[in-house]
């Protein structure tokens, strides 16, 4: 069983008149504004818009004709679920609140040991810069950087 009621409304075809609204969006939308405004002061929550088919016949000898139809769904908690939430916030207070029971407070719990952090990650190898390479000079014999050797292609009648 649902909690709610529901009502729909047809929603505007046209924008009514706007002091200070320019464009027919800002007309339209203080339209809506003002329709929804006054559907909620009687409680009602704006749910939701759908657009739905609706088959109607223009003129009498004339066949039938789909058109859409916006709708605007609003809808509010049944009176009964009303009470019965009422009755309950009367019986369990919510803590904090009036009239409410206060628990104890726990104590607070130690905190877990925190790891220690792996050597490598936080200790580093300070970084040294390789001196630059110049065209005609060989290299510096202090690098300990493999050497690889790279095989020239083979050109025909080589072996």
């Amino acid at each position: 069983m649902s909690g709610y009621e529901y009502k729909v409304i047809a929603a505007p075809r046209r924008a009514g008149r706007v002091k200070g609204a320019r464009t027919d969006r800002d007309r339209f939308a203080a339209t809506l504004t003002e329709l929804i405004n006054e559907v909620a002061v009687d409680g009602w929550e704006f749910y939701r818009s759908e657009t739905l088919p609706q088959e109607v016949r223009p003129g009498m000898l004339k066949s039938r004709v789909e058109r859409l139809e916006s709708l605007l769904v609003f809808r509010r908690p049944l009176r009964s679920a009303r009470d019965a939430a009422d009755s309950l916030a009367a019986r369990f207070p919510l803590p904090g609140e009036a009239g409410a029971p206060v628990a104890p407070a726990a104590p607070p719990l130690p905190e877990p040991p925190r790891p220690e952090a792996p050597r490598h990650a936080t200790e580093r190898e300070p970084l040294r810069r390789a001196p630059p390479l110049r065209v005609g000079e060989p290299e510096p014999e202090e690098s300990n950087a493999p050497v690889i050797k790279l095989a020239a292609p083979k050109r025909d009648g080589e072996d």
